[in-house]
């Protein structure tokens, strides 16, 4: 309760706009631009917020129609904020509800369970990051104008004190303070460094509306936990509980990977009728203990379950969160849906990392984490490119097929897997570097080529070739 009115008192003093701007200076003179500055608002914005459907409504109204006014097709556009949205949930400092409750569950400090979750959080965005690069490099869309970008020393003057109380909230956290605490402070310099700015301070009626927005915001949650309770203890008592775990062991036969793909699964079907938290706390009951006897981590079995629970809101028939973003953009909701699984498909490789590297949950020295970070990076660019059809220009069929075997090596924490992996994606990298093989006119080429001239002067076709060698220059270099 304490962390949803701390991100409300942001939300009222316009941090908002803030991270919306900032956004939009970081990424704006990029190809794809507009759709690069909704991952990174997100991204910023679900640090304090942890509610999908809260990000698509508060970055989205900006973002989306912004997307449409370039060029970005409804759908694209709606896809894209969707994705990045529900990244809000499992990015620290306050992530969604359901962490407390993991974090309740396991019997771990709440900061353990955003540490655990930091690199992975981050590894989502950057694979949405990289599936829009890709695809804006392969339909040549457009960065932002310069005269729509803001300005860096005005925008830091006008919020830049915003990101304080988010930096204090993570020290007190970090320092071993608890949650209360933390969120309680947080509150407070929320509140004081308010009145830095004009365009920031909160006025009386911005502290009611705090208050009330945070009020609704616990029902829904407050009831999908009772309501998940009692369906637990049900069960539990009915004996299935347990039966349901051997029954995943059964069919696993032994193998994690079978397992986690079965509790992946399920995960997605209890998502099209259950909130994130209720989700979660049905996996925790009935998968997650299967999970651990395998030999699973217990905190990382606990976060794949919360991971995948986060990001049923983009999985058709039921996405929340694609839903919401196609109402603002007014696109088809199906259409909606199925391009944000396709550009939120590389998110889905995370879990499968963090429970084969546990060092992605910042477990183990530095060495292990720094090397288990950049595997998980160079696995979530190869299946961006497979799925997007390119990585330095267009990828043949072959290509992307390398793309995708080395995406999966990349899963497995073994040298020489490491090493095949980097192999084909240095084989992909070396092919698309190298220039197009010039082919020799046919002997019937050459007289067309001939007639062709004679008819329409060459200096009307050089001006016509040049044209498009700029139009193409342009696009890979991201102007407008």
């Amino acid at each position: 309760m304490l962390f949803i009115i701390f991100g409300q008192l942001l939300q009222k003093s316009r941090a908002l706009d803030f991270f919306m701007n900032l956004a939009l200076i970081l990424t704006g003179r990029q190809v794809g631009g507009p759709a690069k500055a909704a991952v990174v608002a997100s991204a910023l914005e679900g640090t304090y917020t942890g509610s999908a459907v809260a990000n698509v409504v508060g970055s989205g109204t900006f973002t989306i129609p912004l997307m449409k006014r370039l060029g970005y097709a409804p759908h694209f556009a709606a896809a894209v904020e969707a994705v990045a949205s529900s990244g809000g949930q499992i990015m620290p400092p306050v992530m969604g509800v359901t962490a407390f409750v993991l974090a309740e569950i396991v019997g771990v400090p709440y900061w353990k369970v955003a540490t655990a979750a930091l690199i992975p959080a981050i590894l989502y965005f950057l694979s949405i990051y990289f599936m829009v690069h890709f695809e804006a490099r392969k339909l040549g869309l457009r960065a932002i104008p310069r005269e729509e970008r803001p300005r860096l020393g005005r925008t830091l003057r006008e919020g830049g004190h915003l990101l304080l109380p988010i930096a204090f909230v993570f020290y007190l956290l970090s320092d071993g303070y608890s949650v209360g605490f933390a969120a309680t402070w947080g509150i407070g310099a929320v509140f004081a460094l308010s009145f830095v700015s004009s365009r920031t301070r909160l006025a009386p009626r911005d502290l009611v509306d705090a208050l009330e927005e945070s009020a609704r915001a616990v029902v829904p949650v407050a009831i999908a936990c009772a309501s998940a309770g009692l369906i637990i203890g049900a069960i539990f008592l009915a004996g299935v509980g347990h039966r349901f775990s051997e029954l995943v062991l059964t069919l696993a036969q032994g193998q994690l990977w079978l397992a986690l793909i079965l509790t992946m699964v399920a995960s997605f079907i209890l998502g099209m009728g259950l909130t994130t938290t209720a989700d979660y706390l049905v996996l925790a009951s009935f998968l997650i203990p299967a999970l651990i006897k395998m030999g699973a981590d217990t905190l990382g079995a606990h976060l794949f379950a919360f991971y995948f629970s986060s990001i049923s809101g983009i999985t058709p028939p039921v996405a929340l969160a694609s839903f919401a973003a196609a109402a603002i953009a007014r696109s088809g909701l199906w259409e909606t849906g199925f391009t944000a699984i396709r550009i939120g498909i590389a998110a889905f490789l995370i879990p499968f990392l963090f429970m084969y590297s546990p060092e992605l949950m910042l477990k183990g020295g530095a060495g292990a984490v720094a090397l288990a970070s950049v595997r998980a990076i160079l696995g979530v660019v190869c299946l961006a490119g497979a799925v997007q059809g390119w990585l330095l220009r267009a990828a043949t069929g072959l290509e992307r097929l390398a793309l995708l075997a080395a995406a999966a090596l990349f899963i497995w924490p073994d040298v020489w897997a490491d090493a095949l992996a980097l192999l084909l994606l240095a084989a992909v990298a070396a092919l698309q570097t190298r220039p197009a093989r010039a082919v020799a006119p046919s002997r019937s080429q050459r007289a067309v080529g001939t007639l062709v001239e004679r008819w329409w002067p060459a200096s009307g076709l050089a001006r016509l070739a040049e044209a498009e060698i700029e139009r193409e220059a342009e696009v890979a270099g991201g102007r407008p």
